[in-house]
């Protein structure tokens, strides 16, 4: 341990050195011994002790409380006095000065040494917590939070520099003022209140949690404060610290998140309902296709019956004729043989004619289909059983029967390629105003979830997607039950009491019937039952009927266009162009006739306003560059029409749109055989 350096300031010489002897003894050393005030002075200045053992009555000018009073204008160096005198008026002068420690002549050693080290373990003590002060001073001084001392009656008793600037009081316009003028809302019954209990001196320190609270500046404005009150004082008076934080800026960013957060979820709205609405399109173009195909189907099996079937019936008639006319056993051996082929060639027309559209959908219903196809599985190796319950008697649209018939075959070759059992049941029956078709076989099953994973072929995940989506175009349902080793059941459910809404498209096979003027009122795009009087107007002119009808399905999906005529070829597109005025020309560039870009230049030199977009199978440049100098505004490929067409359109449709035409406006149907039959609401054209 070092030893403390005492510097003793003594008038009397054998004093001041007996103190000198009894101190070393004591294990102290002596920093000097002086006898006059003002050498103590400047002593103290060149070496500072670490305590001064002072003589009040010194020789000189400067007595030792003068000398006390001195030191202490530049050091903390703890003093002691020492004298004989002990009248109130010297030790009243004395204590302005601070002692550490007052000791009376005579003196025993032990109290001269005990006196000492109280004084010194004073001096380090209160110097300790000094630097304590001065620490937690700079800490309150330099923190961003406003921190602020109070009284129980929410007197104000210190503040520190941030609590200045977020309040924009001075200092000294706050002490002794009530905490009121800053938080007025914060403490309305007092600290002790807010602290939800009565804090007593034994309780110690009390601390309350983070409170919002709103604050109030010099100039009057309200703002948002976060503050925490403590009870700070272990005795009495009992004082509290509150910690105030300026939370405007974390407000401000709430209320932007939560702005942010709202136009998100307005985003994510739109969005939903943009994707529910395409989902709405993919499902009526899925189900146009679904029709398309069966349609097709239908014209190829017509096709197939009317044409190739009966001519090679007629040719089996002929051969037999000239065998009964023909001498020689050899050419009719050569006949007979090439009736045999005839017959195994219809026998594989008629095949093929049932596997593309069973006559028996057509002629009988979906009864006696499901029935037919029922006994056709057994090409597939799976016995089916049909049963229908109640009554047979349907009236469903021929579309409809269609597109359940082929989900039923569906789910039954699936049951033939992975059921494993090779039966399966076909239920159906009316109940509740719907019709309700079971498909059931007790095969090795499957988990549903793996329809969603990669465990189910490809295949049977896509067409059980699509019966799914087909079902619900119809406005119907399909559910499906399975389980491993518990066989699969599909159930087909479809409202029968009103109309579902699968398709608008015209029959490829049938033209549509002219509407008759007499006794029918207005025909169906006139004015009279069309009241979208600013629609985009919209002229198809494809040679595709197929592929009109999938371009007047896309263009009715959405509310802003109406298709007003479709054109199979240049001639006709440039005529009706001309008859109806649409606002938008949808021209296909590979036509019979006319081809697209020579219509185009036709159009665009009798009506420079009308907007005509290419379309065409290719995305040769030239196709693009020889439409664009007919003067056409765009050009599409037929594989992007979904996605980019309608935006196309509007993206160059003129903003002034004519409405659709009155009274006197020409409508018009282009017929398969290449005629155009123009008519007005009234009259023919």
């Amino acid at each position: 341990m070092t030893k403390a350096n005492i510097l003793i300031v003594e008038d009397e010489a054998i004093v001041a050195a007996d103190l000198a002897d009894k101190l070393e003894r004591a294990g102290y050393a002596i920093s000097g011994t002086v006898s006059r005030g003002e050498h103590a002075v400047r002593m103290v200045r060149q070496n500072r002790p670490d305590l001064i053992l002072m003589d009040i009555r010194l020789a000189g000018p400067l007595d030792g409380i003068e000398v006390a009073e001195s030191l202490k204008s530049f050091t903390d160096v703890p003093v002691v006095f020492l004298t004989a005198h002990s009248d109130d008026e010297t030790i009243r002068r004395a204590g302005f000065t601070d002692p550490f420690g007052y000791i009376l002549k005579p003196f025993v050693e032990r109290d001269l040494t005990t006196q000492i080290d109280i004084a010194l373990y004073r001096y380090q003590a209160e110097r300790a917590l000094r630097d304590s002060e001065g620490k937690y001073r700079a800490l309150v001084e330099t923190a961003f939070d406003g921190i602020i001392t109070l009284d129980e009656q929410g007197t104000i008793l210190s503040c520190n520099a941030a609590a200045e600037r977020m309040f924009g009081y001075p200092r000294k316009d706050l002490l002794r003022r009530n905490v009121a003028i800053l938080m007025p809302d914060a403490f309305p019954a007092g600290p002790r209140s807010w602290l939800g209990h009565s804090a007593t001196p034994e309780t110690g320190g009390v601390s309350g949690g983070l409170e919002e609270s709103t604050g109030r500046r010099c100039d009057g404005i309200i703002f948002p404060l976060e503050i925490s009150l403590n009870r700070t004082s272990m005795g009495t008076p009992i004082t509290y610290t509150v910690i105030i934080r300026d939370v405007t800026e974390r407000h401000a960013i709430h209320q932007k998140v939560c702005r942010l957060a709202e136009q998100l979820e307005q985003r994510v709205e739109i969005r939903t309902a943009e994707l529910v609405q395409s989902q709405a399109r993919l499902r009526v173009l899925a189900a146009e296709l679904s029709l398309i195909e069966q349609r097709e189907r239908k014209r190829l099996a017509t096709d197939l019956h009317d044409h190739l079937a009966q001519l090679l019936v007629l040719g089996r008639l002929q051969l037999g004729q000239a065998k009964a006319l023909m001498i020689g056993h050899s050419a009719a051996a050569l006949v007979d043989k090439t009736v045999d082929v005839l017959n195994e060639s219809l026998q594989y027309t008629r095949t093929l004619i049932a596997d593309l559209s069973p006559p028996v959908l057509q002629d009988f219903g979906l009864p006696s289909a499901l029935e037919w196809l029922g006994d056709h599985m057994q090409q597939h190796k799976l016995t089916v059983g049909v049963r229908w319950s109640g009554s047979q008697e349907l009236s469903l649209p021929g579309d409809i029967s269609v597109l359940l018939f082929q989900s039923v075959r569906e789910l039954l070759i699936n049951a033939a390629k992975h059921a494993g059992s090779g039966k399966a049941v076909v239920s159906a029956e009316q109940r509740d105003g719907s019709l309700l078709i079971e498909v059931r076989d007790d095969g090795q099953g499957f988990d549903p979830k793996a329809i969603r994973g990669d465990m189910t072929p490809q295949s049977s995940k896509f067409g059980l997607f699509s019966i799914k989506e087909r079902m619900i175009a119809m406005g119907g349902q399909f559910d499906l039950r399975s389980s491993p080793g518990e066989g699969t059941t599909a159930t087909l459910i479809l409202p029968i009491n009103k109309p579902a809404p699968v398709s608008s498209a015209v029959d490829p096979a049938q033209p549509p019937p002219r509407e008759s003027n007499e006794g029918a009122g207005a025909s169906p795009l006139s004015p009279e039952n069309d009241s979208r009087t600013a629609l985009i107007r919209v002229l198809l002119a494809d040679d595709h009927t197929v592929v009109r009808q999938g371009l007047r399905s896309l263009m009715e999906s959405y509310a802003d266009m109406v298709v007003v005529g479709e054109a199979g070829n240049g001639i006709e597109a440039v005529a009706m162009a001309d008859a109806l005025l649409p606002d938008v020309v949808i021209m296909d560039v590979n036509m019979p006739k006319m081809n697209g870009v020579d219509a185009t230049g036709q159009i665009k030199t009798r009506h420079p306003s009308m907007v005509v977009i290419g379309l065409s199978m290719h995305d040769d440049i030239r196709y693009e560059q020889g439409m664009k100098t007919a003067g056409a505004a765009a050009y599409i490929t037929k594989d992007s029409i979904s996605d980019h067409l309608h935006n196309l359109i509007r993206a160059n449709c003129p903003a002034n749109r004519r409405e659709i035409p009155g009274e006197d406006d020409v409508l018009s149907h282009a017929h398969p055989n290449g005629d155009i039959e123009l008519f007005t609401q009234d009259r023919p054209f």
